[in-house]
């Protein structure tokens, strides 16, 4: 086949065939000559993730470049680099993966042997337990006759170790007071009702219950108290309670229906009824005037009062019979 070298297509297709191979070649040298440059691994000893987040962001890294992992450490905050895989210096080559060990905070869950108590005052128990991180302790304060003020007097400990979050209580001694002393009250969420009565009694608190229905909190626990778990009182105080009946019924508005209306629904939710009835020149005979709770949640086996019509008194003619006849 000849080719013509004059013509002007000719011409043309050689030079964006030329062009197109020059580019390729420069293209080659230039991956081969000028590599991707490789990313430096810093020194993250004493940073955090979020200098290390920032650092991933800076040079365009994603989750499959570098990963995390948590180990509780008991020197070091939270988020604070521990260890990195790849040392500090070193380039982080293609499809390697940069692994940061990163600090969880304290165990909560580590056991820790308990010293002995006896003869050390409130405020060594109190830093003691702080200082070893313990998240769940509670003081109650007792009279005692021969026990000093602000010693230990006894715990709810009945072994030499504890978990940091177990529930620990220490009573420490008033001396002979028993009125007056300021307390911080305990959270009563896990106590019972038994539990309760007991610390009113030790701090000559007067403990009022309530009883509740409710949906989330199970039957027995405590719903609320007051005052508040954390809040400061004085012994010889009062504390009202609120504990669950557990699930309920929704209360229902029973006005104008029938007797056999309400004596239905009772018995479907197990739910007592007090009827009390009343002439009502209005309402007919058998039919609800009102009924009290008549909204919100009713517990099962509580009683609901019912005011029921027995319709219009009978009055006779008393024309021309006496007085006494009338009263």
């Amino acid at each position: 086949m000849n080719i013509n070298f004059k013509d002007k297509k000719t011409i043309a297709l050689m030079i964006t065939a030329g062009t197109l191979i020059l580019l390729t070649a420069a293209i080659v040298a230039i991956v081969f000559l000028f590599p991707a440059k490789k990313i430096e691994i810093p020194d993250f000893s004493n940073k955090s993730k979020v200098d290390v987040d920032a650092w991933i962001l800076e040079n365009d890294l994603t989750v499959e470049d570098v990963t995390f992992t948590y180990e509780y450490n008991e020197t070091t905050e939270k988020d604070m680099v521990l260890s990195q895989s790849i040392l500090a210096g070193e380039k982080l080559k293609k499809d390697e993966v940069l692994n940061i060990i990163l600090s969880n905070g304290y165990d909560p869950t580590l056991v820790v042997t308990i010293p002995d108590f006896k003869d050390m005052k409130y405020e060594e128990i109190h830093q003691w337990f702080t200082d070893n991180k313990f998240t769940d302790v509670t003081y109650e304060y007792i009279p005692d006759q021969k026990v000093k003020k602000d010693y230990f007097i006894k715990s709810n400990l009945t072994a030499s170790e504890a978990h940091r979050n177990d529930m620990i209580l220490i009573s420490i001694s008033v001396g002979t007071e028993s009125v007056g002393v300021e307390i911080t009250m305990p959270d009563f969420a896990d106590y019972t009702k038994a539990n309760i009565q007991a610390w009113g009694k030790t701090n000559n608190m007067s403990i009022t219950f309530k009883t509740e229905a409710s949906d989330k909190i199970a039957k027995d626990k405590v719903i609320s108290q007051t005052p508040k778990a954390g809040e400061t009182t004085k012994t010889g105080g009062k504390v009202t309670v609120t504990i669950s009946t557990g699930k309920g019924t929704t209360a229902v508005k029973f006005d104008g229906k029938t007797k056999k209306d309400v004596d239905a629904w009772a018995k479907e939710n197990g739910i007592k009824i007090s009827y009390v009835e009343a002439y009502d020149n209005k309402i007919a005979n058998g039919t609800v005037v009102s009924n009290k709770p008549n909204s919100g949640t009713i517990a099962t086996g509580s009683t609901m009062t019912v005011n029921i019509s027995i319709g219009k008194p009978s009055i006779d003619n008393y024309t021309n019979k006496s007085k006494d006849s009338f009263q």
